[in-house]
């Protein structure tokens, strides 16, 4: 017995030393787990600090927030503190990898948000042709591009990222008179085989307000339209049309949304017919406003890559064909497609992406091409008041995900640009953003061309009319901006009245004797000029 208990000691003993031996090794890991975990933290923190931030978000089209500025009331009221945390939250570092990795995170595994599998905001169905007031569609601001206006296009007759798509300029006029033709060249697609995509169903799914759909094994970003009559533009123009000299020419130019044409069928019942808003614009124009009807224009056209697929606007092989109704509707000569030295540049994720944060269209990039003119001109950049701002040329150096600033560098200055075409023609573009590409489309067209965006100008319109001897006048704007100016419409003629126009523009700015943008030669050696990496 007493050896049974001394072995049953023992063995106490050595079962208490193997649980102190336990728990000194499950502290020491413990404060080794804890001292690594304090490590990172610490370098990670030191990596925040030192590590640069960004200044702006290429994927959601707009500038990232800063730290403000002190002051002794912003510190007493906490704003001071929420502005850093604030700056602090939305310049993280690789924010937008970070993005990127998140969204296709939830793709790959079948991960989605309430917003994207719920309809909401303000996609509502059509039940009676009206709908809620939608949100400024032109908005990504000063453009990015430039404050909300729309996308869509890329379809079957889409060329791989570089390979050019040749759509051909054989049936131009037709376009331009609404006809059912399709487009010639490389595009090649007949009127026999000519897609109805509004007939078609199609994968779809709505995120923030928007639908994306894959269509033709891509997948695009479609703006609904919610509708409205679109009374005051048409009053704008009539009330313009009654205050100038009957000799100047007035356009009424709606723009139509990509959705007019690449609506799946299973998705018509969220969006209003905007061809019935359009009929009833051109039926309250008075006599003197020419009505201009892109959407049998870009109908006619629809099989070519006249939207883009993953931002909000046309492309710029769109405003060529509705700068080509309009040159026709004025009278005056137009440029053929062929003439112009087209830039590609793949990989192009636009405004829609930045709005819906959809996987889907981030990982199905497109190309995105600008036609630069071989016609001379020299362009002065005005600022909203008609003051003189400084020269440079129509196309603007950009990275690739802000390519559509290219066009003239967005939205808030007004544009002026003199061309070696001596007709004596003189146009006023009043526009949104949608309107950026048309200035260098319409070179070879008139002799000037002012590019006004209403939503920024100060000027007294009928005063820069009068004053620059304008000669025609197009209202070029998308369907949303139309059916919901973003801007009083009617200050327009009578703010800043009397003040008169400016006349600080330099007096030696001269048409140069060959191409005008001091881009073109290089473009046409094979390089992109415009791109900034």
């Amino acid at each position: 017995m007493p050896e049974e208990m001394t072995r049953e000691e023992r063995k106490k003993r050595l079962e208490e030393r193997r649980q102190k031996r336990r728990k000194r090794l499950e502290r020491s890991l413990s404060a080794q787990i804890a001292g690594t975990i304090l490590a990172i933290g610490l370098i990670l923190s030191i990596l925040l600090l030192v590590i640069p931030r960004p200044k702006e978000s290429q994927l959601e089209k707009r500038p990232l927030a800063t730290i403000p500025q002190f002051t002794v009331s912003g510190f007493t009221s906490g704003e001071f503190t929420h502005g850093i945390t604030t700056a602090y939250d939305d310049t993280i570092p690789f924010r937008d990898s970070l993005k990127n990795l998140n969204n296709s995170m939830k793709t790959l595994f079948g991960l989605r948000t309430e917003n994207t599998v719920e309809i909401i905001g303000k996609v509502t169905k059509v039940e009676d042709q009206t709908a809620p007031q939608p949100e400024d569609n032109d908005a990504a601001g000063p453009d990015q591009t430039g404050t909300p206006d729309t996308p869509a296009g890329d379809n079957a007759t889409q060329a791989a990222p570089g390979e050019n798509t040749g759509a051909g300029t054989d049936d131009q006029t037709g376009a331009a008179e609404g006809t059912d033709t399709a487009a010639a060249g490389d595009a090649g697609t007949t009127a026999a085989e000519k897609k109805d995509y509004e007939k078609e169903a199609a994968e779809g799914d709505f995120s923030e307000g928007f639908l994306i759909i894959n269509q033709d094994g891509h997948w695009r970003g479609l703006p609904l339209f919610a509708g409205g009559d679109g009374s005051d533009y048409a009053s704008f123009l009539n009330s313009l049309r009654a205050q100038i000299d009957p000799s100047i020419n007035v356009y009424a130019m709606p723009i139509p949304l990509a959705s007019a044409y690449y609506l799946p069928e299973n998705f018509s019942d969220y969006s209003v017919d905007q061809r019935k808003t359009f009929e009833g614009i051109f039926a309250m124009l008075n006599d003197g406003v020419t009505p201009i009807n892109l959407i049998d224009v870009l109908g006619s056209h629809e099989n070519e890559d006249i939207f883009l697929r993953t931002d909000h606007h046309w492309t710029a092989l769109g405003a060529y064909y509705g700068c080509q109704a309009l040159a026709n509707a004025a009278g005056v000569p137009f440029i053929d497609l062929a003439d112009y030295h087209e830039i590609q540049r793949p990989g192009y994720v636009g405004s829609m992406y930045g709005y819906t944060q959809s996987a889907n269209l981030l990982n199905d990039p497109e190309v995105f091409s600008i036609y630069i003119p071989a016609t001379p001109y020299v362009t002065a950049y005005h600022n909203p008041d008609y003051t003189y701002a400084y020269q440079d040329d129509l196309f603007i150096r950009t990275d690739t995900a802000n390519s559509y600033l290219a066009f003239h560098a967005g939205d808030a200055m007004i544009i002026h640009t003199i061309t070696g075409t001596k007709n004596g023609r003189k146009l006023l573009i009043l526009k949104d953003s949608y309107g950026d590409p048309m200035s260098g489309l319409l070179t070879g067209s008139f002799e000037e061309i002012f590019s006004v965006d209403l939503r920024y100008c100060t000027v007294n319109l009928l005063e820069l009319i009068y004053d620059q001897g304008i000669t025609d006048i197009a209202a070029a704007m998308d369907i949303d901006t139309v059916a919901y100016p973003t801007a009083d419409l009617d200050m327009l003629l009578t703010q800043s009245a009397g003040f008169g126009v400016p006349h600080d523009e330099p007096e030696d700015m001269v048409v140069p004797a060959g191409p005008g943008s001091p881009y073109y030669a290089d473009a046409v050696n094979g390089n992109d000029p415009l791109l900034v990496e």
